[in-house]
């Protein structure tokens, strides 16, 4: 195959729209009562509006479990989209969960080997929706940039 990245960006695509609707419409999948695993997108769109709308600072006027980076992830979507968070942050997750592939598929290319990009494009979406929902997309395009470096 003279260019494996046309099947990579098209396995892309299909596997991320169909992750990305069950993270913002996992009502329509998993049973009533299931855990919902949008709670977290809602914590930081809380963060955010607190800190956008209500001036108040993170650590000193509310409590934030997590790194001041973890911040700027939280806070780009209510900036771009505060009506419609969820589906901004899950766009958002999307775009990083991209850019850790390109980052994964970089080094395929060096190596020669497409393990890692078949285990990107494969397990990241068997993860369900809170691969979507979280802060942990941001990090893991983040370790995979800094491994390909």
């Amino acid at each position: 195959m003279r260019r494996p990245w046309v099947l990579v960006v098209i396995a892309f695509a299909v596997t991320r729209l169909l992750a990305g609707y069950v993270a913002d419409h996992p009502e329509d999948v998993y049973p009533s009562g299931s855990v919902d695993p949008s709670v977290d997108t809602g914590v930081y769109e809380a963060w955010a509006r607190q800190m956008q709308d209500d001036g108040r600072a993170p650590y000193e006027d509310f409590h934030v479990e997590y790194p001041p980076a973890a911040l700027a992830i939280a806070n780009l979507p209510y900036a771009v989209a505060a009506d419609d968070y969820q589906p901004a942050y899950i766009l958002q997750s999307i775009v990083l969960d991209g850019l850790g592939l390109l980052a994964v598929y970089r080094m395929a290319k060096r190596r020669r080997s497409w393990w890692g990009v078949i285990a990107w494009l494969v397990l990241l979406p068997l993860l369900g929706p809170v691969a979507y929902t979280r802060l942990d997309m941001a990090v893991a395009a983040a370790l995979a940039w800094a491994l390909g470096r």
